[in-house]
Formats: C-alpha cells, structure tokens, sequence
C-alpha cells in the first residue's frame, strides 16, 4: 500500500475531532469555573486594616479570632451597633437580605415565581407595613440603635470591594438597610414560633367528617374540659370545610410552625462554685448558615456575649457580664381563627360586607415577579385580622365562597413593643430589672430563664395572652356571632413565673408551665414532655454540678420515648416470631439513639409504623392530608396513651377482624423487623442536614452550599435532631449551645452548629459543625492585648 505523500493533510477521524472537542469544552468549563471562584473569592470580607463607618463617634476595634468571632470594642453603645452591622454585612449579608425579602414577600422579585407562593401569603399578613407602623412606637433609644445598627449595615454595603457573595450570581444587588428591616426579623419568629391556628382548622374539619369532640380532644392532647359544645354538629363544620381547606393551603413550607428548645439554671446550692449555672439550646431549622451569629461587643456602658442574628442589632441569648438568659418556646394559644360570613348578595361582587354589617378592608398588592409578569393581588381583612382562605386562589374571584377565615393572633396586633423589650433585656442586671423588660414583649410567647451574679434564677412566661369572652379557641370562632372576642391580655402579675424555687433548679423543654387549674388559660394542650421529664430525672438530686456537667447534658440522647413505650407493654410477647425478636432486641437495648447503632432505627420504623397502623383509617377518612403540607400525625405521647389505655382507636375499621393495639405493636414490629437490615444504622437515615435556603434543593449546589453528617438523637431526646414527616432526615435542632457561669462568665461556652460566615469559600463557612456535633464549646473572652498576641486578625472602624 502506498504511504500517503509527505506533508498532505490527512483527515483525522471523525471520534478524535469529537473527543477533542469534548476535552476542549471541558477544558474552558474548568477554565470559566475556577475564574468565577476566583472573582467570588474578592468579595470575602476584610478583617484587617482601617475602613470608615458613618455615624461613628470613635475608632472602633474588632478583633476576629481564630473562628472569625468579632470581639468589638467601642467607647459608647452607639458605636457598638454600627460595628455590629458592619460585621453582620461582612458574613451574612445574604442572609440578612433573604430574611428581608421573605418577610416583605418579596422573594418573586428575586426567584421569580417559585416565589409567588410565599409572596401572597406573606403580603396577606402584612407583616412589613406592621414594622414600619410599630417603628415610631418604640422608646428613643431602641430607635437610636436601630437606626445606628442601619448606618453600619450600609456603610458596608457602600464601602465594599469585591464580589457580592455567590448567591447573587441570581439574586438581585441588596437594597440599602432601614430600621424596619430589623423588626422583621421579631414579625417572622412571631409567626413561626405560634402555630396554634392550623391545628384549630384541622380540628374544625374533623368535626366536619363526623369525628366525635371527645375523640379530637384525645388526639390533640387537651388537658382541659371544653367550655362550650362544638357549634352546630357536623353538617355546620362540612360547610366551613371549604373555606378551612383553603386557609390550611396558604400555609407554605417556608412559614411552618418549627419549635423546640431546652434551657435550664441551677442555683448555687447545687454547684460546686456555689454561684449559678444556665444552659440553653434553642432547637430551630438546620440551615447553611445558622441562624445564629456569635459577637462579643464590650463598651463603656458594659459588655453584651453570646448569640446574635444577623439583621438585629441586640444581643437574643447570652449575658452581659451580670446576667445570663436562654430561652424556650412556650406553646402558648396566641391565635384564633375566626370564621367571617358575607352578607347576602352576588357572589362575584367582591366587597361585599361582613355580618353583622362591616367593613372588610380591601388593599391592592403588586407582585414583581423576575423574568415574568408583575402579579396584581387584593388582599383582604376584617377586624379580626387578614383573610387567609383567600390566598391559595388570591388572583382569581375570591368571593366564591360566603365563608371567609381571618387570623386573630398577638403577632399581628400594632404596637408591638418587643424591641423595647430585648433592648432592656441586654441590660438587665437583677430579676426586678429582668421583669420589667419582658413586661413590654408582644410575641412570640417565649419562657424567659435567667440566673444572676447575685445568685438568682428563675423563669418567666412573657407575651401578650389574649383572655377570650365565650369561647377557648380550641376551634374556630364565629365572626358573625362575636364569638371569642378577646376582652384584653392576661395581667404581667399573672403570667407564669418562678423565682428561686425550692428544688433548686429552673427547666423546660416546651413542655407544660402550668396545670390544668392554673387560674388564667395560657394553652388548652402541649408539647410533649419527654425531654422536660429527662431533664427532671437528670437534675433531681443533683450536687456540686459544673459546666462540663450542663454540656454533657445538653448532649444526651436517651429517648424516653422508647423507654415509656417499651416499659408499657410490660412482658407480653407477639405470637409471630419476627414480631417477638425485634421486641426482644428493644427490650435489650440501653435506649441511646446512636448514629452507628442499628436499633434507634429498628425503633423509629417501629414507632412510625405504629402510628401509622393505629390511626391510618381514622385519618384517611379526614382528607387532612390534602391541604396540608405534611400529613397531620398525632404527638408521640398521645400514641403513648393510646397505647396504655388499649384505645378502640387501635383498630382499623377497614377490615373485618377487630383489632387490639396489642396487634397493631406486633403488626408494627415484624414490619419494622422487615425493613431494618441487619447492618442499616440509624446514622444511614439520620442525617443532620443543613441545606442552603435557596441552592438546597439544586442538584450539585446543594451539595456545595449545604453540609449534612450521620447524628446521634431523635425528635424526643435532649441532643435534639428531629425528622418530619416520614423521612428520618434530622432537619431540626440546636442551631447555638451556651453554658453560662455565673462565677466566672468569662469562663462561659459558647457554639452555633455551622461556622460565622454565610460565605461558602469562607474558611469559616462550616468550622463550627465537628465541634458542634461533638458538644464542644468554647469560651468568648479576652482584651485587645490578648487578642493580638494570640493572633486575632484587626479591623479598625473610623469615624468618616
């Protein structure tokens, strides 16, 4: 064969001109994406040097240590605040914006209409007009940090160099930061730490379905008799079905009520010191970044350590060098829905009155919506408060239906000084001046725990609780018949509170604060109280207690649970052998939800199947899970009772035998047994997941922004790593851990479960997350000299 002629060009063929297209292609997509990290890594913050600030009276100093903790040194208050948002912008400018552009429902501008649905609802609340109303409201010196806090935000965001942070590849460039801004933070832990209106419209429509009240009460757990009979029978509640369905389907996700928390503080006379300790941890959703920012903030008025949040510019948990506080969230009923009926007339008139005749108030709302159409809403709302059956169908003819559902609740009512009150609260110094601060806080109803330097503790259930004429809130209220007005709030002197009790220690975990007949009704049900009842059990009797004894605690992942739950089946076994070895297994078990063993996960599916198999035909009868976002499932606890008492709930309707709840266990068991593999652990499904807000749930991204590991605990174990719904994933705990003692508060630890910087190429973007899946803490202390020596980075803030 003839050799081609030298230098004539021979074609390649067709796979390695493809093939190099390929490695080209790819060559200048790693090109493009190492260039873009490189750009976005311009915009990590500056810790060193010397940047001006507006508004400031003096150099300011904030030394970052090695975890990118701000130690901020100012002479006055003032110049505190401004140096708090100046940092706040730094590491969690996005954050901050989302928060903002959430609670405003403002997130289509941004997202487009994958926010629309947030958007409506968040725009029927009103929740940034009721900010700008509360602002003037405020005393002068709330006003003055805000507004301080305002002027460092912004100088930042005029003054940077740099890449914004990676999230604005999509989102638009922040607008500058008002006052109001940060009372919007208060509105949306108002909403999403009250959530008592959902259950009243699930309630309200098992009435509909003919469930009977007394059946109801025991599935929610009402700890007190009803006041009045439920109104009509199940002819009247079918008919408000619609108007209910439509209100639970303007609940989005993203509002969902989430809350937990532990705190507690011992006195002197059980410690080795002799001076008080306080532990807290609130439980809120996992996200990448948490919720909580660490600041240490020491000026000529004093010094405020523990946890921040971005876009707020007082100290939410921590001391101040006099006193230290946590928090829990109470479950009190702050909110009604009230059921409002139009007068008689053409369906598609759309102002129609209300009766007994009344005006309902009608707004205009205007959407922005990015890369579509701006969206035109009419929100509407009575004197009880905004229309929620509106918004699922919010731009079509929302006069369809007679029945309308507002929502009454404390969050919404103008004049919310709470503000005032957390300003207070940083400074408190004794239990007078600790009381006197939260007599002022509106919502949402927290319980307060404190401890002293003058060896004090105690506790106190502070927020407005409406006191209701004729009607308890446990279902909805008849608008038209003035049914449950609310005649004013519960009197300060009254609210629940504890001062140096005799036991020697303070605790709550949301469990119940009062009993039954405590003279004013706080809540008709509660949380569960198996963390409360652990943490009882675990500080009875205690002595000579430190702080590595609180931290040990907040760690502790025995599920009472599973205790109670197999301690009331006593020594029966299930005839099918499957049945009988997993019980035999439980049994067997020390109880620890531990991520590398597989029997917390032979439990879980066990405990899930059972709730399942006892109460699957009573529910599915409801259509609840329809309108809802996750199907509604009782409390573990009233599985529990159900349990013990062998409930005629237990059997399934469905079949033709009648089952025991002695059957539905064994039914349960063998298919938990089933589905358990021999070397599956609980750490394989329970996964502490921290998603990024808005790259979470995209492919690659979330893998990039988000950080998720194998966790220890449960939904009902101090160690707090809740699922919901049927998944295991752990997406709700400790986002902050404190231990405070009040002998050496400089010696106090501290942790936030993710890193200080929201930024995701931020060596301090996840350096928390080990430590903190490890119970370790650390302390926040030391003076600008010690800083230095041991290596803090310094940024000094000037006066323009």
């Amino acid at each position: 064969m003839a050799r081609p002629e030298s230098g004539r060009n021979v074609p390649r063929p067709w796979w390695r001109r493809f093939l190099r297209g390929v490695v080209g292609g790819l060559l200048l997509l790693c090109f493009a994406l190492a260039g873009l990290a490189l750009y976005l890594r311009t915009g990590l913050p500056d810790l060193t040097g010397r940047v001006a600030v507006a508004g400031l009276q003096h150099d300011v100093g904030v030394y970052r240590d090695e975890d990118g903790v701000p130690h901020i040194f100012a002479r006055t208050a003032a110049d505190g605040y401004r140096a708090l948002g100046y940092v706040h912008a730094q590491d969690r400018l996005f954050q901050m914006d989302l928060m903002r552009r959430l609670a405003s429902g403002r997130l289509a501008e941004a997202i487009g209409g994958l926010g629309l649905e947030s958007d409506r609802f968040m725009r029927t609340l009103g929740l940034r007009a009721l900010a700008t109303q509360d602002f003037p409201g405020l005393s002068v010196d709330t006003r003055a940090a805000l507004i301080a806090y305002s002027e460092g935000v912004n100088s930042y965001l005029y003054h940077r160099t740099g890449a914004l942070p990676p999230e604005y590849l999509l989102f638009p460039t922040p607008e500058p930061w008002t006052p109001t801004d940060s009372l919007l933070w208060g509105k949306l832990m108002g909403m999403a730490l009250s959530g008592n209106w959902r259950d009243e419209a699930l309630r309200a429509r098992m009435l509909g379905q003919g469930m009977p009240p007394a059946t109801i009460d025991l599935l929610f757990g009402r700890v007190t008799p009803p006041r009045q009979q439920a109104e009509g029978g199940a002819d009247f509640w079918r008919s408000l079905d619609p108007a209910l369905g439509r209100a639970l389907a303007s609940l989005p996700p993203i509002a969902e009520p989430r809350t937990a928390s532990n705190a507690w503080a011992l006195a002197g006379s059980l410690t080795a010191s002799g001076k008080p300790l306080l532990a807290s941890d609130p439980h809120l959703s996992l996200t990448m970044p948490s919720l909580w920012y660490l600041a240490r903030i020491v000026t000529g008025d004093g010094i405020r350590v523990g946890a921040t949040v971005p876009g707020v510019p007082f100290l939410i948990l921590g001391h101040n060098g006099r006193l230290a506080w946590g928090m829990t969230t109470t479950g009190a009923d702050t909110q009604d829905l009230v059921i409002e009926r139009l007068t008689e007339g053409r369906k598609d008139a759309v102002d129609r009155a209300l009766e007994p005749p009344e005006t309902l108030e009608t707004q205009t709302e205007i959407l922005q919506v990015r890369w579509g159409a701006d969206e035109t809403i009419t929100v509407r709302s009575s004197r009880n408060g905004p229309i929620l059956s509106d918004v699922p169908n919010i731009t079509a003819d929302v006069a369809e239906d007679r029945h309308l559902v507002a929502l009454k609740a404390t969050f919404l009512i103008p004049g919310d000084r709470s503000a005032d009150a957390l300003m207070d609260l940083n400074n408190a110094l004794d239990w007078g001046s600790f009381t006197a601060a939260l007599s002022l806080f509106a919502a949402p109803m927290q319980n307060f725990l404190m401890a002293s330097e003058d060896g004090t503790i105690g506790m106190l259930s502070a927020a407005k609780i409406p006191v209701r004429s004729g009607h308890d809130g446990w279902v909805p209220a008849s608008g038209w018949k003035r049914e449950g007005e609310w005649a004013g709030f519960v009197p300060n002197a009254l609210l629940p509170q504890w001062r140096d009790p005799k036991q020697g220690y303070v605790a709550n975990a949301n469990n119940a604060v009062v009993t039954p007949d405590y003279p004013v009704q706080v809540a008709l049900n509660w949380e569960d109280s198996f963390r409360g009842d652990r943490l009882a059990e675990r500080l009875e009797g205690a002595h000579n207690r430190q702080m590595a004894d609180e931290a040990a605690l907040q760690m502790d992942i025995v599920s009472p649970f599973a205790v109670e739950i197999l301690k009331s089946l006593g020594t029966w076994e299930p005839a099918d052998k499957g049945a009988r070895q997993a019980l035999h297994d439980l049994r067997a078990w020390d109880k620890h939800m531990r991520a590398d063993s597989r029997l917390p996960l032979l439990f879980a599916r066990f405990a899930q199947n059972l709730a399942e198999a006892m109460l699957a035909d009573d529910l599915a009868a409801l259509s609840v899970g329809d309108t809802s976002r996750r199907p509604w499932r009782p409390r573990a606890g009233v599985i529990l009772e159900l349990l013990k008492t062998n409930s005629a709930l237990c059997d399934d309707s469905r079949t033709a035998p009648i089952e025991t709840c002695q059957d539905q266990v064994s039914s349960a068991l063998r298919q938990a047994a089933t589905d358990t593999g021999s070397r599956d652990t609980w750490g394989v499904v329970h996964q502490a997941r921290h998603d990024h807000p808005v790259f979470g749930r995209i492919p690659g991204l979330g893998r990039l922004f988000g950080r998720a590991f194998p966790a220890d605990g449960g939904n009902d174990t101090l160690l707090r790593m809740a699922s919901r719904g049927s998944s295991f994933s752990a997406v709700h705990g400790a986002g902050f851990r404190a231990v405070y003692d009040l002998a050496d508060l400089d010696g106090s630890g501290f942790i936030i479960s993710t890193g200080q910087s929201g930024h995701v190429f931020s060596p301090y973007y996840a350096s928390f997350l080990k430590r903190a899946q490890e119970g370790k803490l650390r302390p926040l202390t030391g003076t600008p000299a010690l800083l230095a020596r041991s290596g803090a980075a310094l940024l000094t803030l000037t006066p323009p």
